[in-house]
């Protein structure tokens, strides 16, 4: 259950964080833009002149990257632990084979900081 949960959690933000952009950027986007923390950066602070951290604190864009990295690994490859898992998370608490574990203080502590950065993002408007 709570594996699922993850799953729906990034889920729920990719469509939020498009549907938000899309409010202040015609720029075009890709269907998973918002699943890669870095890019759905990147894309919020040229559409608005503000990017995740105008919301987040130390620590929490790091921590919702290694979250959606496990969503991605449950989702995309059985819940086993690869070299690009490591690589992308740097999350070296496992060994590449591993079952990855998923406990209800992480999804408590993700949703948390997703509702933060919800927040900041109903409020932008597009850079004139």
């Amino acid at each position: 259950m709570l594996e699922n949960s993850l799953g729906d959690i990034v889920s729920a933000f990719q469509k939020f964080a498009e549907m938000n952009y899309r409010r202040i950027s015609p720029k075009p986007v890709r269907p998973n833009d918002f699943q890669n923390i870095e890019r759905g950066d990147q894309l919020f602070l040229e559409a608005s002149g503000k990017g995740y951290n105008s919301w987040l604190v130390d620590g929490e864009r790091s921590y919702m990257n290694l979250m959606f990295q496990k969503r991605h690994v449950l989702d995309h490859n059985g819940g086993l632990i690869d070299d690009q898992y490591i690589r992308k998370s740097g999350d070296i608490s496992y060994g590449i084979g591993q079952r990855l574990v998923v406990h209800e203080e992480h999804i408590k502590q993700l949703i948390e900081i997703i509702r933060k950065l919800a927040a900041g993002l109903k409020t932008l408007t597009a850079v004139q």
